[in-house]
């Protein structure tokens, strides 16, 4: 499976906006791309690859394969970022403290992001 990266500017809040209404949000796992069950990082893997993947492991396999780390880069540079602005790790607040894609959505939209 080819990843298909979209390269345009994306917002956190408008990634769980999406989510929220396209999207299961899960717990303790990034989910399953084709059930369209994520977690809050899933979501954000999802939207960047047009919904090719979920996970980060397989998104860092793609970019080994095509070799191109976009994709990668483009993650970690959001989950870095809400974690700079909020000082709380996105998969504590999906697994441990139970927010939702309508929480994620709120907090983003409130910091900017």
């Amino acid at each position: 499976m080819q990843v298909q990266v979209t390269q345009q500017e994306w917002k956190l809040s408008e990634i769980w906006d999406r989510a929220s209404r396209e999207l299961t949000q899960v717990k303790g796992r990034f989910g399953d791309t084709e059930k369209k069950e994520v977690c809050a990082l899933g979501a954000i893997l999802f939207y960047l690859s047009n919904g090719t993947v979920c996970n980060r492991y397989e998104a860092l396999q793609q970019g080994r394969e095509i070799g191109d780390y976009w994709l990668m880069k483009e993650y970690s540079s959001l989950v870095d970022l809400f974690y700079c602005k909020t000082g709380k790790k996105i998969a504590d607040l999906n697994d441990d403290e139970g927010w939702t894609f309508e929480n994620f959505a709120e907090r983003a939209r409130e910091l900017g992001l």
